[in-house]
């Protein structure tokens, strides 16, 4: 409806965008070569997004690029050295002056030269520095100045994307970004669960020196996955809009009233003038909306809304009925997680949509949210989230962004190999820290929004009751990934053996040295005999054949006992040997360990101990020598 009238919520520009004034304030020395403090700070000042920037603000920017060799800075001229000024600035200084050089030297040069004489120049060069460069500093081009340059700048995040590879298929079904990657390592009490390809899975293996994640499918469903991705949110006044609009159907039934305008009608949705008419929708998502509204309004007794919020206890979750838009909701469900973990100190987990905040939070009960609710003052939102913001998982993509601009992180380099928490702990309350930080309020965030609906709530103007579970306490969103599809464990092990069957294999005669190839479906239950008549054949996937050859021809005691064990297993046990010597992983003590606990035929206990060996070893691989 808004589309169609063209009512359509305006842009929100970030003020103070640090990553913007980094990229201005190298390249500014590229074009000049060299710019004085207090002049950068009033370029930018003259931009709208930095208004209220301070001369402060940028000397901490420039202190951190100076730190990362991203510029070089000159605060303090008498411990500087003249030798390594912008050539420019040299120049400009030099014109005029007996005994130095017009051009700067070469650093190379001042090893062959006289120190006397050097440190002369250098005297010269300090006193001849102009009153206003002595008061205000300079900086110039770093040794990372020309990286910047060579690579473009961009405003575009410079993200990695990660392959995902299913463990039992061996097969490529999609990939992973940056930002969730960063969070792998946040889960202590159990395996990483996420959604791809309509069904869920759980992370064996992030090894970060590889550019793939190694997952199975999750055998267990009810366990809701840690990350949903992003979508565009919905704002704060097509929430309310819904909420009333709900309330429009309930009086249209005869089941309630659509309230008076109050004293916050913005922050209610009651300064709409719509009607059901205006509202180009077809019969079945009319009937579906009139349904779940009736449904609600018999089980509960009333409908919530932007001025109404309710509270539901579910058996596995709490829910709050708010109709305040995605960014609010999210920043009312990081203010509550962020106090509800007080009690039992553990984050617990939430899941936010645009009406409603699930909150599965150890120790949290009906009547602690409520006194969160009404008894958090409002000025002190975004004091708490920025105290507690940086412990989560949310901030290391942002922190791992914007140290790639800042020069932190070398570009091209896995983050999950770098220490973040360390990062942020090093840069608390810095430019990189805080641009991180403001990044994410900006695009997740609504604290201004989030201040005003805690106002109304606590002054009264917004309603908040406990009422049984309706139908519009549930998330579509919510459901829908809980009960996502998973593999049965009958799936698993026809995936497994189809991809064993379908391996080929190379069979050396420790006897004559005949060789053999086949496919693994190809080969008899019991192995066969050579053409020398002789029953011990080394065994291998085709793929290390050449390896094979040498491992057989090898006189070493110990490869040859190992061939020998190989050998012996095959003509011992026969396919279901074949079977675990082709499996990811699988050598032969291993699949001597695996027959040992399984009876012949017994093909389903086999394929299980084959997969759990081959997760096993996705698992630990990296770590061996």
């Amino acid at each position: 409806r808004r589309a169609i009238v063209g009512d359509i919520e305006p842009i929100g520009w970030r003020d103070h965008p640090r990553n913007v004034a980094t990229n201005q304030l190298v390249l500014l020395t590229l074009q000049e070569g060299w710019v004085r403090c207090d002049q950068a700070t009033l370029l930018l000042e003259r931009c709208h997004l930095f208004d209220g920037w301070t001369h402060h603000d940028t000397m901490e920017l420039l202190r951190l690029l100076d730190d990362r060799r991203m510029i070089r800075l000159v605060e303090d001229i008498g411990n500087s050295d003249p030798f390594r000024w912008p050539p420019v600035l040299w120049k400009m200084i030099a014109a005029g002056l007996d005994g130095v050089p017009e051009e700067r030297p070469r650093l190379e040069s001042l090893e062959s030269g006289d120190p006397e004489n050097h440190e002369h120049i250098r005297r010269v060069m300090r006193t001849a520095v102009p009153k206003e460069l002595k008061e205000h500093g300079w900086f110039g081009p770093g040794a990372k100045t020309a990286e910047v340059r060579n690579r473009g700048a961009s405003m575009i995040p410079d993200s990695e994307r990660y392959l995902v590879r299913d463990a039992v298929t061996r097969a490529a079904i999609g990939s992973l970004d940056e930002a969730f990657v960063m969070g792998i390592r946040d889960e202590d009490d159990g395996p990483t669960m996420f959604v791809m390809a309509g069904r869920t899975w759980m992370i064996i293996d992030a090894d970060p020196e590889a550019s793939e994640l190694t997952v199975a499918p999750a055998a267990l469903r009810g366990e809701a996955p840690v990350w949903f991705g992003e979508l565009p949110p919905v704002p704060a006044k097509v929430a309310r809009e819904v909420g009333q609009l709900r309330l429009m159907v309930a009086n249209e039934i005869g089941g309630g009233e659509v309230p008076v305008r109050g004293e916050v009608p913005h922050l209610t949705g009651g300064h709409n003038n719509t009607k059901l008419d205006d509202y180009r929708w077809s019969d079945e998502a009319k009937n579906r909306f009139v349904t779940s509204v009736v449904d609600h309004l018999d089980s509960t007794g009333c409908i919530p809304h932007a001025g109404l919020w309710t509270i539901e206890q579910r058996s596995d979750a709490i829910v709050l009925n708010t109709c305040q838009g995605t960014r609010i909701n999210q920043t009312l469900s990081d203010l509550m997680q962020a106090m509800a973990s007080m009690i039992d100190g553990k984050i617990g987990v939430t899941i936010v949509d645009p009406y409603r905040i699930h909150l599965k939070i150890p120790g949290l009960t009906i009547p602690h949210l409520e006194r969160i609710l009404l008894e958090t003052r409002p000025d002190t939102v975004e004091s708490i989230l920025r105290m507690t913001t940086p412990n989560s998982r949310a901030l290391r993509s942002r922190v791992v962004e914007i140290a790639k601009i800042m020069g932190v992180i070398q570009r091209g380099i896995d983050p999950r190999s770098v220490n973040v928490q360390g990062i942020i702990k090093r840069y608390n309350n810095g430019p990189l820290v805080n641009e991180a930080l403001d990044k994410l309020f900006h695009e997740r965030l609504d604290l201004d929004g989030t201040q005003d609906v805690l106002r109304a709530l606590q002054d009264g103007y917004i309603g908040l009751k406990m009422t049984a579970s309706g139908t519009l306490g549930k998330s579509e969103r919510a459901e829908r990934d809980l009960l996502l599809p998973t593999y049965s464990d009958k799936e698993i092990r026809e995936q497994v053996e189809e991809r064993l069957l379908n391996e080929r294999i190379v069979q050396i005669c420790l006897n004559c040295g005949d060789i053999t190839r086949r496919r693994v479906a190809r080969f008899p239950e019991k192995s066969d005999a050579c053409v020398c008549g002789g029953r011990l054949r080394a065994t291998a996937v085709e793929s290390l054949e050449t390896r094979l050859r040498d491992w057989v021809a090898d006189e070493e005691p110990k490869t040859r006992q190992r061939m020998m064990k190989n050998a012996e297993i095959i003509a011992d046990r026969g396919l279901d040997a074949v079977l675990c010597l082709v499996a990811r992983g699988v050598g032969e003590q291993t699949a001597i360990r695996i027959l040992s606990r399984v009876e012949q035929g017994d093909r389903l206990s086999l394929l299980r101990a084959i997969h759990d060996a081959e997760i096993n070893y996705a698992r630990t691989s990296r770590y061996w020598s």
